[in-house]
């Protein structure tokens, strides 16, 4: 969620230039004489490579073709193998490689692009940093995220990355209003619970637990061990809210958005510490921004997976699947299958972070059975569809401006971002449009098979269906659309799982030798909790080193 900041240089002259950007689209709409048909949509459907991985079920895979020895070794490049690579250089390690399945690093930070612009298939914005976070904030001074700190100590975002006006907008009952909290239409009574609501959040940002420390943290780790809250992740979101006697239908509609924004749950599913811990654990404060501003760019997060890979000295082994990793000798034996070459590398380290989540290590890791049980039973992740819209006019609700964030009122999807919004070019007609579409409405299951199963038309059938809520006539003006499908977007914080063993067995690392990382093992998938996971792991893998 994004709040607005003060008005910038960069505001100002995208302000400034409103009227000719209005004038030049309807110069553009008078001029053009045909508009592209639904059938003449170009249209690709691709996704995280889940036939390499179902490769682990059974597949006889070929004899070793070559041996690599490294002192390290890293399985996974998303965004916890990138920094638990940058901190093992940090500390001096440099003998490093890093094994990734896909043709490209970033996880569920990944990007794309097409004719016009880049744009995210996973993540796609930052928060300000917690300003007790010191290792994000080092690295987000690191890549010039943020620029200096001022005489208070607080920092200065580069205003550039900063989400600038107009941020976010909700369309609700035929027209758009400015914010995502429904308003439009609301009672005094849904307005009053609404209030009452923020002020309870706000109260939790600055809750302090018995043993002093903070309710709810980024990292979750670093959150209170009181019982006395510990005790919400026994109960859904929903049902605390019912509790609490926030009854009312947007309030619950909003929660439920919240939750399927950062989750993939809905929030009848989801832990009530989980739901709360999503409004009351950001609480950044910088010099030049609101607490609540956000960081973003054409490609999401994927710009941060570049800065992090730039700085890397370790090598990379890309496009291999590692199907089995066992210690022999005192030493990480890796085997990993090139699907394109169809040949086997040995990797022979001294030590290994596993950084690929614990569904997939489930099958290439031979751990404990508590520890095998215990992901069977309690890790469960969330499918998810993102898809890229290229549009060569977008048609707005009574010529209101398009926003940043674009979300639809009691809709599956999660509205659409505008992966152009930083862009200065202010005669730009072309826009992506990047939307968001949990699918939270059956069991992950079943609603992988569904997904995996429906064809492209199907699937621009209903991305067109999605967006015509608001912009009647979006399928003359589509030019593009590329589908992404996440089978395993991310884990599931369901009740019991944040506060729950499974997670803290999960970590455990094998005879000093392999250690595990990733976001699922802090029960949320965003950007610092993967981050953190990362250099975690990474510290404890250096804490015995010779």
């Amino acid at each position: 969620m994004a709040f607005k900041t003060s008005l910038s240089r960069r505001n100002f002259i995208l302000k400034s230039a409103t009227t000719i950007s209005v004038s030049a689209a309807l110069g553009w709409l008078f001029f053009k004489k045909e508009k592209p048909k639904a059938n003449n949509i170009k249209t690709s459907l691709s996704g995280a490579s889940f036939k390499s991985g179902h490769l682990l079920r059974g597949f006889q895979f070929p004899e070793t073709s070559e041996t690599i020895e490294v002192k390290w070794a890293i399985v996974g490049g998303g965004i916890s193998g990138l920094s638990a690579a940058r901190w093992l250089q940090k500390n001096g390690e440099s003998d490093c490689l890093l094994i990734e399945l896909e043709s490209k690093n970033g996880g569920n930070s990944r990007s794309g692009s097409n004719e016009n612009s880049k744009f995210p298939q996973g993540a796609h914005y930052l928060p300000i940093a917690n300003n007790s976070n010191k290792d994000l904030l080092d690295f987000l001074k690191e890549v010039n995220i943020i620029e200096n700190f001022d005489q208070n100590g607080l920092p200065i975002y580069n205003d550039y990355f900063l989400c600038h006006d107009p941020e976010e907008r909700l369309y609700v009952k035929g027209h758009w209003q400015e914010g995502l909290w429904p308003k439009t239409g609301l009672k005094n009574s849904e307005l009053d619970e609404i209030e009452r609501f923020k002020s309870l959040v706000e109260e939790l940002k600055h809750k302090i637990g018995s043993d002093g420390k903070e309710i709810f943290a980024l990292p979750i780790d670093e959150s209170s061990s009181d019982e006395t809250f510990r005790a919400l992740d026994k109960i859904t979101f929903e049902k605390y809210l019912e509790q609490e006697k926030f009854v009312s239908v947007p309030l619950h509609w909003y929660a439920d958005y919240c939750c399927r924004d950062d989750y993939g749950t809905s929030h009848k599913e989801t832990s009530a510490w989980a739901g709360l811990h999503y409004f009351a654990c950001r609480k950044g404060k910088a010099s030049n921004a609101n607490s609540e501003a956000v960081i973003t760019w054409p490609e999401g997060n994927g710009w941060l997976v570049e800065k992090l890979e730039e700085n890397l000295s370790v090598k990379f082994k890309k496009d291999t699947l590692v199907y089995q990793i066992e210690i022999e000798e005192n030493k990480v034996v890796i085997l990993g299958f090139s699907p394109s070459t169809k040949k086997v590398t040995k990797i022979i380290a001294s030590k290994c972070i596993v950084t690929s989540p614990q569904f997939i290590n489930q099958r290439i890791v031979k751990r404990p059975t508590e520890t095998q049980l215990a992901i069977d039973k309690h890790f469960s992740y969330a499918p998810w569809m993102v898809a890229n819209i290229l549009v060569n006019n977008l048609d707005s609700n009574k010529n209101k401006e398009i926003h940043w964030d674009n979300v639809f009122y009691q809709s599956k999807s999660l509205g659409y971002i505008n992966a152009n919004h930083q862009n200065l070019d202010i005669l730009q007609t072309k826009k992506t449009l990047s939307l968001y579409w949990p699918l939270s409405h059956i069991d992950p299951k079943n609603s992988r098979i569904e997904a995996i199963n429906r064809t492209e038309e199907e699937w621009k059938v209903l991305i067109i269906k999605e967006l015509k809520q608001a912009h009647k006539k979006i399928e003359d003006n589509i030019e593009q659309i590329d589908i992404w499908l996440w089978g395993h977007g991310m884990i599931r914080p369901t009740p019991g799982f944040i506060w729950g063993n499974a997670r803290q067995i999960a970590k455990q690392s094998i005879d000093d030798k392999l250690f595990f990382a990733n976001s699922d093992l802090s029960g949320i998938s965003v950007f610092e909790e993967a981050f953190y996971q990362g250099i975690s792991a990474a510290k404890q893998a250096l804490a015995n080193r010779r």
